[in-house]
C-alpha cells in the first residue's frame, strides 16, 4: 500500500479510497487510510474517523495516528473530522497510548482523544499548602509496590518512555536514581505540569520540510551545513539541510500533562512514593 501511495497520481488515491471502505477488513482499511494520507489527508480523514469510532486493535491505532502526526496539514483534518464523529473511548485511549510511547506532541489531537476517552479532568496545579498535605499523605501511606504497578500500565506508556534500571532506547531520561536525585515535591510538580522544567538534553524539537513531513526529537547536532534530529517515530537520525527546512519550533518536554487526569487520588499518592524511593537503598518493587 506504501508503494501505491508512492505514485502519487489519481488512480493511486481512487484504489486507496477504495480500500479503506468499509467493505474491506479492518486491518487493510487502517493501512490504506494510513498510505492514503501521503496524497490527501483530507480524503484520509473521513476513512481514519469511521475506523476510530468503532472498536479497534492496538495495531490498527498505532497506524493511522503516526500517519497523520508524520505529516505537518495532515492532523488539523483529523481533528476537524473527529469533531462530527469523535473515536470511542477505548480507541481514544490507544490513541493516547500511541502519542505518549511515541513522543510526538499534539495538543489539539491530544485534547480531542483525551476528551472522548472520559479523561479531561482538568488536574490544577497544587497550592502550598495542598502540595505539603500531599507529600505527607505520599510518605505516610503511599505503597511502592502498587505504584510500580501504574508505572507499568501500558495506558500510561511510562515504561515506554523511561527506564529505571539503564535500559538504551528510550525517549525520555533513566529515572533509576530519582528518589536520590529530586525531592517528592519536585515529582509531583514535574507530573502535573511536565513543562516547568525539562531536564537538559530532552528539550524536543519538531521540523517541517518543504516536502511536508514533520519530525520531532532531539537535536544531535547543528551545522551551516546540517541539521541532525533523532526522530522519535522512526528511531532514525535525520540528517537535514538547512534548505530543505520549511519551519522548525521548540516543543519543550514529550510528556506529555495530563497524565495525573488517568489517576485516582490513592494511585497518584502510590505512584509518586514508588518513583520518589528510586535509586534509594531501602528499595521500592520494580515494575
Amino acid at each position: 500500500l506504501g508503494g501505491l501511495a508512492s505514485y502519487g497520481d489519481a488512480k493511486a488515491r481512487t484504489a486507496l479510497e477504495l480500500l479503506a471502505a468499509a467493505d474491506a477488513p479492518v486491518a487493510t482499511r487502517a493501512d490504506a487510510a494510513a498510505a492514503l494520507v501521503r496524497l490527501d489527508p483530507e480524503r484520509a480523514a473521513g476513512p481514519s474517523v469511521d475506523l476510530l469510532a468503532g472498536q479497534l486493535d492496538s495495531r490498527s491505532v498505532q497506524v493511522l495516528i503516526q500517519a497523520f502526526l508524520r505529516h505537518h496539514d495532515a492532523v488539523p483534518k483529523l481533528v476537524a473530522a473527529m469533531k462530527g464523529k469523535p473515536p470511542s473511548p477505548d480507541t481514544a485511549k490507544l490513541g493516547l497510548r500511541e502519542m505518549a510511547s511515541s513522543g510526538r506532541r499534539d495538543p489539539a489531537l491530544a485534547a480531542i482523544l483525551t476528551h472522548a476517552a472520559g479523561l479531561d479532568r482538568d488536574p490544577k496545579p497544587m497550592d502550598a499548602a495542598a502540595l505539603a498535605a500531599f507529600v505527607l499523605e505520599v510518605r505516610q501511606r503511599g505503597n511502592p509496590a502498587a505504584g510500580a504497578e501504574i508505572f507499568g500500565r501500558a495506558e500510561l506508556g511510562c515504561t515506554t518512555c523511561h527506564s529505571v534500571d539503564g535500559t538504551p532506547g528510550k525517549i525520555g531520561p533513566d529515572l533509576g536514581a530519582l528518589g536520590t536525585a529530586q525531592t517528592v515535591e519536585y515529582i509531583v510538580g514535574a507530573i502535573l505540569e511536565p513543562q516547568r522544567e525539562v531536564k537538559e538534553g530532552f528539550m524536543a524539537h519538531e521540523i517541517v520540510t518543504r516536502e511536508g513531513d514533520t519530525f520531532q526529537g532531539y537535536l544531535r547536532g547543528e551545522t551551516a551545513q546540517e541539521v541532525q534530529l533523532w526522530d522519535h517515530v522512526s528511531l532514525r537520525l535525520v540528517r537535514l539541510s538547512p534548505d530543505r527546512i520549511e519551519s522548525r519550533r521548540t516543543l519543550g518536554s514529550l510528556m506529555p500533562s495530563g497524565l495525573a487526569s488517568m489517576l485516582t487520588q490513592d494511585e497518584f499518592r502510590d505512584l509518586v512514593r514508588y518513583l520518589s524511593g528510586l535509586g534509594r537503598k531501602s528499595g521500592t518493587a520494580r515494575p
